[in-house]
């Protein structure tokens, strides 16, 4: 493309393809103070140009220099036709290129280089480039200066744009085919890493992953998408993931040898290297060190020595991993020898004569040492496969056979078990039937005595009338207990069966808060029934198992409260369609220390074994709550009280609501003074007495019996009965109590 008119002078034209030897044309100046702006150059070119000397591959390879180094070009279009062109002047990383095109008298200025952010360079790209037209006949000069601080490499060439496009487009594909590689090694060695655990393969990946940032650093792409404007990133960045590579390949080198059991000779002075490359790169990374780039690639050098011998050693001991170690450093060895001969610049003018530009970014060497890389580390993977195929066929091998002795020891377990299973069913069967025969011989004593109860009734007095209702009570309930028990032997039903039905929200609190007020009033506590939020008026609930619930919770409560203060609080909150009703016990009792509230629903578990009871209550209720598809919790802490709460979900029937308050919230206030009542209108002493008693233990419903037949066997003793009534209608005992003593004395004995 260029043929030599004069000289200084480029002649170009489409004929000719550029020559090797054509930097004779091409006048190089040294201005070591670096201070000579474009003008004093232009003017020095003109006045001596003696002080130019002809370019040659070593003086544009000065090796690190302060100096700026000014290139004057001359270009003569010899041809008819128009020709763009592009002048590039060599690896991507050139720190400041400026270029100087003269336009009739003027200079035309355009920047570039790696340390110049792309947004500001004139013409961005990978490469410190120029591009300008010719017209046929026409001559163009041109001046350029170089300078860095790192060494330098300047390497001026003249394209045609269109030859220029052609071969950055081979670059980028030969590039991205090497790239590639490492992405792929990359993640193939992650994905490794992931699934077997593997920090040598984890290791790999790390490698791969700075190996290809660092060759995309070398080529200048990652400057063009990656950091186009962090310059001194831009200057660093090549020698910190130089050092990072050097230490993950290392890394790599040790955590391998530890994976596959091989003693790596000195291999605290392999680690002692990692360690100290990684030291490096922190230096780069926080410190623009001029001299570190020689100190990588010196290390590089040491780094594989120092693994060729180590591979030599594992070869004399016939490692075979040590074979695979010596082809694999001695590629890197050659390969880190060739880029620092390169860098000294001894071999620049072979490289020229020989049309390489550049050792360390030539895409064909580097893709070629890629592939052998990884031809090598495929077969000492397939090598490592053949190794653990082996020892997986042996593993299975022991495994069958281990297989077989569990077989054998399963199959003699299998037989004991199912004898002690057959000798527990038929325990379990001879307890059922034990159980149903006991039960179904309890019943035939307890039918007697209801029978001769009903009898009785038939002949019964005013004073014998409440104790036959009392036995007659108490047998029907032990017979209905009986029943129960009867139809778990037959494995008709399960315990607590639900059965819910229809009932009125409004009757439901009304019990709970008169059995509340009677169960506290036992210890002096004072009781609190509240239910704050609107409720469903009816809902489809099971009423004797929640009764059975609440009931057990609140003479928990009540035994363990001492002149405090119980509450029940229903909430309610609507829940796509349902009710969700939330019943809390609370008290300010006792409490629980969290080791007992952890086993307390469990069955014969107890707070305090001398409290009473079986320690089947909570258990009880926690079943019933579970069985109703709830759940029943407990918030307690030792001398503050505790807290039951039971969350359940029901249907309403029907779409009324009510808000609830009791009846009777507080005690009737008792008169300083009881009023006198004449003996004539009391009821005999006897019966009063036994009044005091049932007030006494809270006998709400024993009470309403006395009531009762009182009235029928005394009704002269109307107004004292209205007395108790009123009493008994705000649930105030010790009122009923005061009534009954008061007028108990000597002369009013009369029975």
């Amino acid at each position: 493309m260029v043929t030599t008119a004069q000289a200084g002078v480029l002649s170009i034209d489409l004929q000719h393809p550029w020559p090797s030897d054509a930097l004779d044309q091409v006048r190089v100046y040294e201005d070591r103070a670096a201070t000579m702006d474009i003008q004093q150059i232009s003017n020095l070119a003109i006045q001596h140009p003696e002080r130019f000397h002809d370019a040659t591959a070593a003086l544009l390879h000065p090796g690190r220099s302060t100096s700026a180094w000014w290139l004057e070009f001359t270009l003569i279009n010899a041809d008819i036709f128009p020709l763009r062109l592009r002048l590039a002047m060599g690896p991507p990383n050139l720190q400041w290129v400026d270029f100087y095109v003269q336009r009739g008298e003027q200079w035309q200025h355009y920047v570039s280089g790696e340390n110049v952010p792309l947004e500001a360079q004139s013409q961005p790209g990978r490469l410190p480039t120029l591009g300008f037209s010719l017209a046929p006949n026409a001559l163009q000069r041109i001046f350029v200066r170089v300078e860095g601080s790192r060494p330098l490499r300047i390497q001026p060439r003249i394209y045609l744009e269109s030859a220029f496009q052609r071969q950055e487009g081979w670059t980028s594909i030969w590039t991205g085919f090497l790239l590639g590689e490492f992405g792929a090694l990359a993640i193939a060695a992650l994905f490794i890493a992931l699934f077997s655990s593997s920090r040598s393969f984890a290791c790999l990946g790390l490698l791969g992953l700075v190996t290809l940032l660092y060759e995309a650093t070398l080529r200048g792409y990652a400057k063009l998408y990656l950091w186009p404007g962090a310059t001194e990133w831009a200057e660093r960045a090549g020698n910190v993931l130089g050092c990072l590579s050097l230490c993950t390949f290392l890394l790599f080198f040790y955590m391998l040898a530890r994976q596959e059991s091989v003693e790596l000779p000195a291999k605290r002075y392999f680690l002692g290297l990692a360690i100290a490359e990684g030291i490096f790169a922190c230096i780069g990374a926080f410190s623009g060190t001029p001299a570190l780039g020689m100190v990588v690639a010196l290390s590089s050098l040491l780094i594989g020595t120092s693994l060729m011998v180590a591979a030599y050693i594992l070869v004399k001991r016939s490692v075979p991993y040590g074979q695979f170690t010596f082809w694999f450093t001695l590629f890197f060895l050659l390969h880190m020898s060739l880029r620092v001969i390169e860098r000294s610049g001894a071999l620049a003018g072979l490289l020229a004569r020989f049309d390489i530009q550049n050792v360390a970014t030539n895409p064909a060497i580097s893709l070629l040492g890629t592939t052998i890389n990884f031809m090598l580390l495929a077969s000492w993977i397939t090598q490592v496969a053949k190794q653990r195929q082996s020892a997986r066929r042996a593993l299975e091998e022991l495994r069958e056979s281990e297989h077989h002795r569990l077989q054998a020891e399963v199959e003699l377990q299998t037989t004991a078990l199912n004898s002690a299973l057959k000798y527990a069913d038929d325990k379990n069967r001879q307890q059922t039937e034990m159980l149903g025969y006991i039960s179904h011989d309890l019943r035939a004593p307890l039918g007697t005595i209801v029978s001769y109860a009903r009898l009785l009734r038939e002949t019964q007095t005013s004073l014998q009338a409440p104790y036959i209702r009392t036995i007659e009570r108490s047998a029907n309930y032990q017979l209905a207990l009986i029943d129960d028990l009867l139809e778990y032997a037959k494995g008709e039903l399960q315990p607590l069966q639900i059965t819910p039905g229809s009932i009125n929200m409004a009757d439901l609190l009304q019990d709970l808060y008169q059995h509340g007020v009677a169960m506290s009033a036992h210890q002096d506590n004072h009781f609190i029934c509240e239910a704050p939020d609107e409720l469903p008026a009816h809902v489809i609930i099971d009423v004797r198992r929640i009764k059975q619930i609440l009931y057990n919770l609140l003479s928990n409560a009540a035994k363990f409260t001492h002149n405090g203060v119980i509450r029940l609080q229903v909430r309610a909150s609507r829940e796509t369609g349902q009710w969700a009703l939330n019943f809390t016990v609370a008290d300010s009792g006792i409490g629980m220390e969290p080791s007992v509230q952890a086993g307390l629903f469990k069955p014969f578990s107890q707070v305090h074994p001398h409290s009473g009871g079986t320690g089947l209550g909570l258990f009880i209720a926690k079943h019933i709550v579970e069985q109703m598809g709830g759940e029943l919790l407990l918030e307690s802490a030792p001398d503050i009280g505790s807290r039951f709460s039971a969350h359940i979900r029901v249907s309403a029937d029907g779409p009324e609501t009510i808000v609830w308050r009791p009846e009777a919230s507080h005690p009737a206030p008792v008169p300083e003074e009881t009023p006198q009542i004449a003996d004539g209108m009391l009821p005999p002493a006897r019966r009063r007495l036994e009044l005091a008693i049932l007030a006494h233990e809270g006998q709400l419903s024993s009470i309403e019996d006395w009531i009762e037949q009182t009235v029928a066997d005394h009704p002269d003793s109307a107004g004292y009965i209205e007395q108790i009534k009123a009493a008994l209608l705000v649930l105030d005992f010790p009122r009923i109590e005061t009534l009954a003593l008061s007028a108990v004395g000597p002369a009013a004995m009369d029975y």
